[in-house]
């Protein structure tokens, strides 16, 4: 197993947006066993499926902050 990279964080991240392996996954359409070599360092996923793991890494935190805002008096 490599060191933990930003890869394997922001997939990570992404999980816990989701709520599962099977979550991410599904919507990076790509086969439960290849995320696992991406989260294990095995394997570098491609610069698209990173950028989508991003992408749902900040709208998950754009979500949590405005519900924050929404609940301000």
């Amino acid at each position: 197993m490599s060191s933990d990279t930003t890869y394997m964080r922001t997939l990570r991240r992404a999980i816990q947006a989701v709520g599962s392996e099977e979550k991410l996954a599904e919507q990076l359409r790509t086969p439960l066993e290849l995320l696992h070599k991406w989260l294990s360092g095995e394997l570098q996923p491609p610069s698209h499926v990173y950028h989508a793991a991003c992408e749902i890494v900040r709208l998950a935190i754009t979500l949590r902050i405005s519900k924050r805002l929404l609940r301000r008096p």
